[in-house]
């Protein structure tokens, strides 16, 4: 899965790069503003239920069919009430100056492809075929990064013009993924009520929900500031992403595992502290390279090597919190997850403004690391019986 998850993040950071300098940090700040906005309303689409199929599919693959076809039925209503809400929240949140059906286009496409594409992989994953959910990523990438050529050749290089192609090819790859999953898996009616089967799903949608807020709201809220600088944070978090790749990509392989595993806390406890390590290593190297990315990028970019510098170590933090997420869910306490995550996710909507307010993007910044933190602190807050209870 390595291999794919390398090929991905390369082929985003070329299509991120390659449009930040055709566009300029005006227009690429109003992709990015836009495209965050369904980065945080798409957890609420897919209703958490992929973290559902993960977790028991991995345990039983037999209830697999059954579950993706609850799954499937529950998405029919919670795609379109989440694009709804979407739409609703750009209107509110983002400046003028985007046209509103390109809003309504690229907004719809987008929460389509990251809420069923990763639905999709987490039924491989399930089935212990890592390497195919790595694969369906890396090919949603792909499709846009081929779309990029003949967008840049025959038609007039904009943002809005960007998000119509951009939406065309998400679409039509989700369609293509989505016709294969049900040939290959035959989903089945699961009988019984699928309400049920989203309340499981709550604790996994609140935690990720509140995570792509932490990492997504202060793009839109950047962008009253200045449309670039939501572009520098941008691009700034892309680069920290694609060096804590390997990382990332050893947490994917480790979840299904642990969840299957006798002897879950042993196992999280032997892999924990070799990865933070890693991602302090990488926070390193990513400090000393960041100079070089105003200089890639051009001079309306100049704000993105301090962004970077001051980015680089989340990902160690971001470990933390999933190596605690984890433990929870495989001790049997992922209820817990729901009150953790309603905690920070509120507290992470106030920080993020008031910081952005007053310091905009070193503001933007700080808040990333006191959200993380206040996550981690929230984790032992509100699970106590984890620590009771072990697995």
């Amino acid at each position: 899965m390595l291999g794919w998850m390398l090929l991905r993040a390369a082929v985003q950071s070329a299509t991120a790069l390659c449009l930040a300098r055709i566009l300029g940090a005006t227009q690429y700040g109003q992709f990015i503003a836009a495209i965050a906005i369904a980065g945080f309303i798409a957890p609420l689409a897919g209703l958490g239920l992929q973290g559902v199929l993960l977790s028991e599919g991995a345990r039983d693959a037999q209830a697999v069919p059954t579950l993706l076809g609850g799954v499937l039925d529950l998405n029919k209503l919670s795609l379109p009430a989440a694009w709804l809400m979407a739409v609703a929240l750009a209107r509110w949140m983002l400046p003028g100056g985007i046209n509103v059906i390109v809003i309504v286009l690229v907004l719809g496409a987008e929460i389509a492809a990251s809420s069923l594409i990763e639905l999709l992989g987490r039924t491989e994953q399930a089935l212990h075929r890592s390497s195919r959910f790595g694969a369906m990523q890396a090919g949603l990438s792909l499709v846009r990064f081929g779309t990029l050529v003949p967008w840049a050749v025959f038609s007039r290089p904009t943002a809005a013009s960007w998000m119509v192609a951009y939406s065309m090819s998400s679409a039509a790859y989700v369609i293509v993924m989505l016709l294969l999953a049900i040939r290959r898996h035959a989903p089945r009616n699961p009988g019984t009520t699928p309400w049920k089967l989203a309340a499981k799903g709550l604790p996994f949608a609140s935690g990720a929900a509140a995570m792509r807020i932490q990492s997504e709201l202060n793009k839109p809220l950047l962008a009253h500031v200045g449309w670039s600088l939501a572009a520098d944070l941008s691009l700034s978090q892309r680069i920290v992403d694609l060096a804590n790749l390997p990382l990332v990509a050893m947490q994917e392989a480790l979840w299904s595992r642990v969840y299957a595993s006798s002897r879950p806390q042993a196992r999280l406890r032997h892999v924990g502290l070799p990865m933070v390590a890693a991602a302090l290593t990488s926070a390193a190297v990513l400090a000393l390279a960041a100079p070089l990315l105003p200089l890639i990028l051009g001079p309306g970019y100049a704000e993105s090597a301090h962004a970077l510098r001051l980015l680089a170590a989340v990902p160690a933090i971001q470990l933390l919190r999933n190596l605690g997420n984890a433990s929870l869910v495989a001790s049997g306490h992922a209820s817990a997850l729901t009150r953790v995550y309603l905690f920070s996710g509120a507290i992470s909507i106030v920080t993020t403004a008031v910081l952005i307010k007053l310091f905009g993007l070193d503001g933007a910044i700080a808040a990333a690391y006191a959200n993380e933190l206040v996550t981690l602190v929230a984790q032992r807050l509100f699970a106590p019986k984890a620590r009771k209870h072990p697995a």
